[in-house]
């Protein structure tokens, strides 16, 4: 069996120390950059860790991605309006971002040094800062306000979840009131889109009208299905 680069295996080490630190809160390790939890059953929060390597100074440039993922409400997407939902429950960001410095950001791990004094500072950066965002996401009573209006937060995902989880709440009225606002979003992002391309690859009127919104018309046909089950007042339930 080939024998690990130190590089790796210092990057392994960083990511058990890790994990180690946070099962005391419940989360697990798998796969050597997964560090996951889940939320009531229905939601993933996970840290993905990574390290680009550089063999030759000996360097582990090393960052963490907080991903969560509301899996039921994925399922509930597939199941009802035939749409793949990876892109859209899936809510990601550098840690970084989630800082006072807001930006992606990385720390440097040298082989040979000792890693454990930074390791606990990025455990507590997790701690101090990644733990609030999972948290304000994955608690219903915050859901709506922590994902309304979130820079980091996809339109896509804003677009899709949002209505569902009014509906799935009683609020037919918002549920509608997003689908509408979320339609004339997505005409405003083809139409910006049209513009550039007639601006900067001369593209003709002619070309324009050839061009098809997938995302616009994938929407329009989640709106119509969601809106024919507010209407009929059907019941949308999250599979246990």
């Amino acid at each position: 069996m080939k024998k690990k680069s130190e590089t790796i295996e210092l990057r392994e080490n960083i990511t058990r120390f890790i994990a180690k630190k946070l099962s005391t809160y419940g989360f697990k390790f798998r796969k050597d950059i997964f560090i996951y939890r889940k939320h009531n059953n229905d939601i993933l929060q996970q840290f993905i860790c990574s390290g680009n390597i550089d063999k030759i100074d000996r360097i582990v440039k090393y960052s963490i991605g907080i991903w969560l993922e509301y899996t039921k409400l994925g399922q509930l997407i597939q199941e009802q309006f035939n749409i793949d939902p990876t892109s859209i429950t899936i809510v990601k960001c550098n840690i970084g971002h989630l800082m006072p410095i807001n930006t992606y950001t990385e720390w440097e791990f040298k082989v040979g040094e000792d890693y454990t004094s930074k390791a606990e500072e990025l455990v507590e950066c997790i701690i101090q800062y990644g733990f609030p965002f999972l948290n304000s996401l994955s608690e219903k009573k915050h859901m709506i306000e922590s994902i309304r209006g979130n820079p980091i937060i996809l339109t896509d995902t804003q677009a899709y979840l949002l209505p569902l989880i009014y509906y799935l709440n009683d609020n037919k009225e918002k549920a509608l009131e997003i689908l509408h606002t979320s339609i004339l979003l997505y005409q405003k992002h083809f139409k910006s889109y049209c513009n550039a391309l007639k601006n900067y690859n001369s593209y003709t009127d002619e070309d324009i009208k050839k061009l098809e919104d997938i995302e616009l018309k994938q929407y329009i046909d989640f709106a119509d299905k969601l809106k024919i089950i507010i209407a009929k007042g059907k019941t949308l339930e999250l599979n246990r």
